[in-house]
């Protein structure tokens, strides 16, 4: 989860897309990325 928030920070600008390709490969998560993120 660490590596996660890691990557998030240096790819500020793809989040919403990297949060898109969890939601899609993770269906039954969506939304869970988004609430814990903001």
């Amino acid at each position: 989860e660490d590596v996660l928030r890691m990557l998030l920070r240096q790819f500020p600008v793809n989040q919403n897309m990297l949060i898109d390709e969890l939601e899609e490969t993770c269906p039954q998560r969506k939304g869970w990325s988004h609430q814990h993120l903001q």
